[in-house]
This record gives C-alpha cells, sequence and structure tokens, in this order.
C-alpha cells in the first residue's frame, strides 16, 4: 500500500522542478525577446544610415553630372562675344619621331664580296644551223640569266716536293759534271707533314670556333684521312712557340 505522505512529497519535488524549468523558460524568452529588439532598433538605425548615404550619393552626381543654371559674368560675355573676337591661342603640338622600316638587304649587301665566276652557257652545235636557210650563225652576244652560290667543300692534298736537278752538257762532256739544284721550301714543322694551311684550318677551328681536338679528329675522318688529336695539339704548340712567342 502507497504511503500518502510519500505521494504528497513526490508530487512537491515534481512540482518544484516545473517550476524550476519554467522560471529558466521564462528568463530565456526574456532574453530572446531584448535581443530582437536590440536587432530591430540595429536595423532601424541602418535603415536609416543607409537613406541618408543614399541621398548624399545622389546630392554628389547631381553635383557632378547635372547641367548648372548659374552662369558667371565671364561666361555668359564669352557667350555674347563673336568667334572673330576672340583671341586665337597657339596651340603647341607635340613632336613624335616617325619610324621608317629598314630596307631589304639586296644581294650586294649580302654577298657582294664574294668573288664573281662567269659561267657562260654554249649553244649545241646543231643548233648553231639557221633553221630557215641553214646558213652558219654568229654570236651577237650574252644575256645574263640567273646567278647561284656554289660552295666547294674542304679538300685535301698530299703535296709532294721535287727538286729539279739541273747539270752542264758541256762539262759533262769534259768528263766534269756541274750540277744546279732548286731550293725546296722549309718545313713549318720540321720531319712534319704539316702545311701553314692546315696547321691554321686546325688553330681557327680551335680558337676561333671552339671546336675540341676530338671533334677535329672525328671531322678529318670525314675527309678520307686520319689526323690524331694529339698530332694537332702538338702542331698547335710548336707554332705558338716557334712563330708567335717574342
Amino acid at each position: 500500500m502507497v504511503d500518502p505522505k510519500g505521494q504528497n512529497i513526490l508530487f512537491r519535488n515534481q512540482l518544484a522542478q516545473k517550476e524550476q524549468l519554467m522560471q529558466m523558460q521564462n528568463e530565456r524568452l526574456a532574453e530572446q525577446t531584448e535581443t530582437i529588439k536590440d536587432l530591430r532598433a540595429t536595423v532601424d538605425r541602418m535603415t536609416e544610415e543607409i537613406a541618408g548615404l543614399r541621398e548624399t550619393v545622389n546630392e554628389f552626381q547631381r553635383m557632378l553630372f547635372g547641367k548648372s543654371s548659374e552662369k558667371t559674368k565671364n561666361n555668359a560675355e564669352t557667350e555674347d562675344a563673336a568667334p572673330e573676337d576672340m583671341e586665337k591661342v597657339p596651340t603647341t603640338v607635340k613632336s613624335h619621331t616617325r619610324t621608317t622600316r629598314k630596307a631589304k638587304a639586296t644581294r650586294e649587301d649580302q654577298y657582294g664580296n664574294l668573288p664573281v665566276h662567269k659561267e657562260v652557257i654554249p649553244l649545241p652545235e646543231e643548233e648553231k644551223q639557221c633553221p630557215y636557210c641553214n646558213s652558219q650563225m654568229e654570236p651577237i652576244g650574252e644575256t645574263f640569266v640567273r646567278e647561284e652560290l656554289r660552295i666547294t667543300p674542304a679538300k685535301v692534298e698530299r703535296i709532294h716536293y721535287y727538286q729539279e736537278k739541273w747539270i752542264c752538257p758541256d762539262c759533262r762532256q769534259d768528263g766534269d759534271g756541274t750540277f744546279a739544284e732548286s731550293k725546296a721550301p722549309a718545313a713549318l714543322i720540321p720531319h712534319s707533314p704539316a702545311s701553314p694551311s692546315i696547321v691554321a684550318y686546325v688553330a681557327m677551328e680551335k680558337i676561333s670556333l671552339a671546336m675540341p681536338y676530338y671533334r677535329q679528329e672525328y671531322l678529318m675522318n670525314q675527309l678520307g684521312f686520319t689526323l690524331p688529336r694529339e698530332t694537332m695539339a702538338n702542331w698547335i704548340i710548336y707554332a705558338a712557340e716557334n712563330y708567335f712567342y717574342p
């Protein structure tokens, strides 16, 4: 059997909890209501500020872009004056430099310093006979047709020097031979096949074009002969020490 006194105590506790919960909800509701009032006041204030700013912007636009109804005395006199009565003020125009396109280089500018080899194309023998009267035609001149650039690749040759030997025939009959020999040019490097042209070629490739000796050795092989890189280096050293150094 349930105790009535205990039920009353339980009911009072539950009622107190509900009252406390309702009080907390009322406090929260009051805080939210106050927050809403503050937000509404802020919105109203910002709305007024926006309206004031719009009015200011409109006023500035009228001042900048609107037509002014006021005219100064000087403006009125200027408008009333005839165009021919107005003083003419000279206007200075900024000078400028006109750029012209560079003239196209001619053939003479590009390779006019090269030697010219004239090559005349001969008329075939069968066409030198007149087709109408069979008379022999005579040359009357030449007509320039065109020009072309022709390059000759590097060519290496072996030059063998021989001395001519001469003898006096009269002295030879007397049993006494008198001989004469031509003088051969001195070698650039003793006991070496190096000529001034090939040493100059190797030096130009090495110094001017910065081509190493091993690449020059490969190019010499392409020309059909073998020239070791050590030999080329020795040639350049010998030429520098004996012909260029003081």
